[in-house]
């Protein structure tokens, strides 16, 4: 296939060493291959490193985090900062990308004439680690001019994100200090200055496996949802209204009030 762009891929891994095997072999067998896989490990105590590097021969780099343990956040942004190529994708170290996930996407891109401000995104499945079960993950419609839509919803998930180096370091990269919600910060950032496509079509398998992860910590959850009202509140009430504001902060509270918890 003839295209006029390469492809780096930045994975973020802590502790991941018996999952990343199948994840970097969904990313390495893709129709159209990513040009660089960047690992990047956020100070891990297992096999991460000894893992990786197995895959050396197949332009899979193993980088730990420069300052030892910064968060998922600060491993993308390292990733994005020394990869090599003009396009980033982003996955996670304990799910899948079904084969077509980057040809899906590249197909899309030279629609909009490989424009830098576009941003490609798709659905997925969500696969159930106690059964099997693989179930649609329903992510609401991003297409186009998005910024106030993401504002009061999130919207793409970071294993379907694909954008270019220039737009996310112009959004002035991800935010580290956000909680949790990480994708939906990111979509915002992005959504001031990009144009978003949305694939109708999964193309990655979120495993929703037994174990601590952000997702499933209902607190922290609350926290990053609050942390971005915040952030966004002045551009919340100029675009969307102070009505909408109040009640995404009353969302807030409720879901505190529910788990006993006060943000």
């Amino acid at each position: 296939m003839n295209c006029p762009i390469k492809i780096s891929v930045v994975i973020p891994s802590k502790n991941r060493a018996h999952t990343l095997p199948t994840c970097l072999e969904s990313v390495l067998n893709q129709s159209f291959p990513p040009a660089e896989v960047i690992i990047v490990d956020d100070g891990s105590t297992d096999d991460t490193e000894k893992v990786v590097k197995k895959y050396k021969d197949y332009g899979v780099l193993y980088v730990p985090l420069p300052e030892g343990h910064g968060g998922a956040q600060a491993a993308r942004n390292y990733g994005v900062q020394i990869a090599s190529h003009e396009w980033i994708a982003f996955q996670d170290s304990d799910d899948l990308w079904l084969k077509n996930k980057l040809l899906m996407q590249i197909e899309a891109l030279r629609e909009k004439n490989f424009d830098r401000k576009i941003v490609v995104h798709a659905n997925g499945l969500k696969k159930l680690g106690s059964t099997g079960t693989e179930l649609p993950i329903c992510i609401r419609l991003t297409e186009g001019q998005c910024f106030e839509q993401l504002l009061l919803n999130p919207g793409p998930m970071f294993q379907a994100l694909l954008a270019s180096k220039d737009a996310i370091l112009s959004a002035g990269g991800l935010d580290d200090n956000c909680p949790s919600h990480q994708e939906w910060d990111t979509a915002i950032r992005l959504s001031r200055n990009c144009e978003f496509v949305h694939i109708q079509e999964p193309v990655f398998i979120w495993n929703w496996h037994e174990g601590e992860t952000i997702s499933k910590d209902l607190k922290r959850s609350i926290v990053g949802f609050n942390y971005i009202v915040n952030r966004y509140k002045n551009d919340i009430i100029k675009h969307c209204g102070y009505q909408k504001f109040r009640k995404m902060k009353i969302k807030v509270f409720i879901q505190a009030c529910h788990i006993n918890y006060w943000v």
